[in-house]
C-alpha cells in the first residue's frame, strides 16, 4: 500500500515558494519522538543536537526544510512562531516553546531573485499552509531551486519527492529534497533517471565521474540530500536515531556518487509516543526503501 508523509499520525506539511527558492514546514504540533543522522560532512542546520538520544528534550514540534543555504535557517523561526502562537510547544512558565530543527540546501545559484531568501515570514507562511493533504512531488517549497548533475556544466532540475510504504500495521513515509551532485538511478532496476551527461548526451561514465573527483572540481554548493522519514510505530529517541541512520541507505542506493566532502546530507526521523510496536529492522528497511523511492519521485515529476 502506497502512502505519503501526511498519512502518518500527527503530521501536517506546507510549503512557501518563490522564484528559485522556498521552504517546507513539516508540523507535528502535539510532539513526536525525534531522531537524526548527519552523514553529510558540510551540513547547514539548526537544533539537531536536541534530537540526539542522549539529550533531554523528549519531543519536537516541527521540522524546517529550506533553500537559501545558511540564510534559509531563519525560516525555522517563523515555523516556531506559528506553532507558539497556536499554543504548541514545550510548556514553559512563559509561552509555549516549540522545538523546530532545520536543514538547508545550497540553491543560491539557481535563485531567480537573489535578494529573496527563505526567512521568518516564509517559514510562517509555510506553517500556515500546512495540512494533511497527500504530499505531492515537484518543484515547490524547499525543492524549488534543487538540481542534480553538478558534475556536468548543465544542471538538471529536481525538487521534492515523497513516497511511503505500509506493511501490515507498520507505516513508514519519506520526504526528500534532492540537490544531488551526481546522477540519480532507480534503486531497483539501476535505470539512469537524471544527472550529469557527457558531450554525447549520455550519462556520465564511471571513468568520467572518477576523473572529476580526481580533479577536485567540486565546491560548497554540491550534493545535499535532505530526508525526513516518519512512522506510525512507537519509538524512543534511541530507536529513532538508529532508524535515521538505517534510512540513509536509501540515498546511497539511488545517488551516485554520494556521501562526499561537501555534502550537507541530513536524515530526520519521527516516531510516535504511542503506537504499534514494530521490529526496528523492519522499520529501518522500510525507511531506506521509502527514501530511495522518494528520490525517484523527485525527478519523475515536472
Amino acid at each position: 500500500m502506497s502512502i505519503t508523509l501526511t498519512d502518518i499520525p500527527g503530521i501536517l506539511v506546507g510549503h512557501s515558494t518563490r522564484k528559485g527558492t522556498g521552504c517546507t514546514a513539516v508540523l507535528c504540533p502535539e510532539g513526536l519522538v525525534p531522531g537524526v543522522a548527519v552523514p553529510g560532512l558540510a551540513p547547514g542546520s539548526r537544533e539537531l543536537e536536541m534530537m540526539r538520544s542522549q539529550n533531554a528534550v523528549p519531543e519536537i514540534h516541527g521540522i524546517c526544510l529550506t533553500g537559501g543555504s545558511s540564510f534559509g535557517l531563519a525560516a525555522a523561526s517563523g515555523i516556531a512562531r506559528y506553532l507558539s502562537q497556536n499554543g504548541y510547544g514545550l510548556k514553559t512558565p512563559g509561552v509555549p516553546l516549540p522545538i523546530v530543527p532545520a536543514a538547508v540546501i545550497f540553491d543560491l545559484l539557481t535563485n531567480e531573485q537573489p535578494g529573496v531568501l527563505p526567512d521568518e515570514n516564509m517559514g510562517f507562511e509555510a506553517a500556515q499552509a500546512a495540512n494533511t493533504d497527500p504530499v505531492l512531488s515537484g518543484r515547490f517549497g524547499a525543492g524549488t531551486g534543487a538540481a542534480c548533475g553538478h558534475l556536468s556544466a548543465q544542471l538538471h532540475p529536481t525538487g521534492l519527492g515523497s513516497a511511503g510504504i505500509q506493511y501490515k500495521e507498520a507505516q513508514v513515509a519519506a520526504l526528500i529534497v534532492n540537490n544531488a551532485l551526481g546522477n540519480i538511478y532507480h534503486p531497483l532496476t539501476g535505470q539512469f533517471l537524471s544527472g550529469a551527461l557527457d558531450e554525447n548526451g549520455q550519462p556520465l561514465s564511471q571513468e568520467a565521474t572518477m576523473e572529476a573527483l580526481y580533479r577536485g572540481a567540486l565546491g560548497y554548493n554540491q550534493n545535499t540530500m535532505l530526508a525526513l522519514v516518519a512512522t506510525n510505530a512507537k519509538l524512543n529517541k534511541g530507536a529513532a536515531n538508529r532508524i535515521a541512520g538505517m534510512a540513509y541507505a536509501g540515498i546511497s542506493r539511488a545517488v551516485r556518487p554520494s556521501n562526499l566532502m561537501f555534502d550537507g546530507d541530513v536524515v530526520f526521523m519521527l516516531g510516535q509516543k504511542k503506537g504499534p510496536a514494530v521490529n526496528q529492522n523492519l522499520l529501518g528497511h522500510m525507511a531506506a526503501q521509502a527514501v530511495s523511492m522518494a528520490i525517484v519521485n523527485s525527478v519523475s515529476t515536472p
